[in-house]
């Protein structure tokens, strides 16, 4: 049988969400998501930028601000 290339997933913690939301957070503002961190969020999980994809994303944290998710809306999302 061939052989997955996928990497093994690893189980959800909150620590985990933190730690991927800090490698995506503004350096100005780490409690932050911006368009920059956003855009390379999508780049990383290979979600196309002009698709719906990233609105159903937004959508799903309940992003209160367009190409900005808030510590507080990952965390809840």
């Amino acid at each position: 049988p061939k052989e997955s290339q996928e990497a093994p997933t690893e189980p959800y913690t909150p620590q985990r969400a933190q730690v991927l939301f800090n490698s995506f957070a503004d350096e100005d503002d780490s409690d932050v998501i911006g368009p920059g961190g956003l855009e390379k969020l999508c780049t990383e999980a290979d979600i196309p930028l002009d698709g719906a994809q990233p609105l159903i994303l937004a959508w799903q944290l309940k992003g209160s601000e367009m190409a900005k998710f808030t510590r507080v809306e990952w965390s809840h999302g």
